[in-house]
């Protein structure tokens, strides 16, 4: 019995003095005098817990990481159809009004007057590119499974960590409620 008291004692001691350095600690960070001291409120109430599956969902919606995966995502998809555009011949449509009206004070004639409507069709298909675009088009669909890939890893690493979380909530409540029963019977 002596020697739990005496290890009991130990961890008490360690435990006050890491307290106290995190005291001073805390009034360095807030450019306090390191020996200010403050009280703490010792009453901890726990939420509710939610749904693990509520959680995960909140945790996909609100991810930067997850977001930022679903837009290089995206963008490398958009990469690909531009690359398979260019399969595409280019049309180019132009048009053109033009009006121009001179007036000069002498010669043989006063006013010239000059309009006309220009109008014009161009198209280009480019036959042979060396294989060029074959090699981008390859190399857009890889970015796009690159994407969900580290899209697929964000997401389970982020699975995994709510369900890591949520376990480690429950079974610490059950800590405090079996410390707080240890306190009742040791009282």
């Amino acid at each position: 019995a002596q020697v739990d008291l005496n290890a009991d004692s130990s961890a008490w001691l360690q435990t006050e003095l890491a307290l106290d350095n995190a005291r001073r600690n805390l009034n360095f960070l807030l450019a306090r005098n390191v020996n200010t001291g403050f009280s703490l409120n010792t009453k901890v109430e726990f939420s509710v817990m939610t749904s693990q599956d509520e959680l995960r969902k909140f945790a996909f919606e609100r991810n930067t990481l997850v977001n930022k995966a679903l837009k290089n995502k995206r963008i490398s998809e958009l990469d690909y159809k531009a690359i398979k555009a260019s399969y595409y011949p280019n049309i180019i449509l132009s048009s053109n009004y033009s009006l121009r009206q001179a007036k000069s004070e002498g010669g043989f004639f006063t006013t010239n007057r000059d309009f006309g409507i220009n109008a014009g069709l161009k198209a280009s298909f480019n036959i042979f590119d060396g294989f060029r675009k074959n090699t981008q088009s390859q190399n857009a669909k890889i970015a796009i499974q690159i994407s969900e890939l580290m899209y697929q890893e964000i997401y389970s690493q982020i699975d995994l960590e709510v369900s890591n979380a949520y376990d480690a909530y429950g079974k610490r409540i059950d800590i405090v409620k079996m410390e707080e029963e240890n306190l009742i019977t040791a009282k």
